[in-house]
């Protein structure tokens, strides 16, 4: 985009407090670079305009409703279920498996995804399980390490495990 003045700030009051633009939507309407959002922000604020905290379809960073949340899982947009986080992402595996249980999780229960691929929430691929199940599970995957380590399969090395190579 080619760098380009800002418009007037009563076009900016009007396009943010009637239009309901949010910022990135004012720089893209004006082909305004990247970075230009602090700039439209500070100038309304200079006037008295308090900067909305745009959630949802009209936040700037809107994805489609999925995104990655917390520790790499996959969030899907919806603030109205109790377990949502505090800008309205679910994880993905509780839907699934409340989707397979038919019913919500209940507070003990707890989702182990099987190949460990936070990103795979094929039910396949989800454990339903209560904490000491699921502490179960990490355990018997930590208890397959010394084995493949005293094999010589895996190895230690610069702070992960990893196949050790074969000649």
């Amino acid at each position: 985009m080619s760098k380009r003045k800002l418009p007037d700030i009563e076009t900016l009051i009007k396009d943010y407090t009637e239009e309901k633009l949010n910022l990135k939507q004012i720089c893209d309407k004006y082909g305004l670079v990247e970075g230009s959002k602090s700039n439209v922000s500070k100038m309304l604020k200079k006037h008295g305009i308090k900067i909305r905290q745009d959630k949802g379809k009209n936040h700037h960073n809107w994805q489609g409703g999925i995104t990655t949340v917390s520790s790499g899982y996959v969030g899907i947009w919806m603030p109205e279920h109790p377990k949502c986080n505090n800008v309205g992402y679910v994880k993905e595996h509780t839907l699934v498996a409340e989707k397979m249980l038919g019913r919500p999780l209940r507070k003990n229960e707890v989702v182990h995804h099987i190949n460990m691929d936070k990103q795979n929430n094929d039910e396949s691929n989800l454990f339903i399980c209560d904490n000491k199940e699921h502490l179960k599970c990490h355990r018997s995957i930590e208890n397959l390490i010394k084995p493949l380590l005293d094999k010589g399969i895996i190895e230690f090395k610069d702070g992960i495990y990893d196949f050790k190579q074969m000649l």
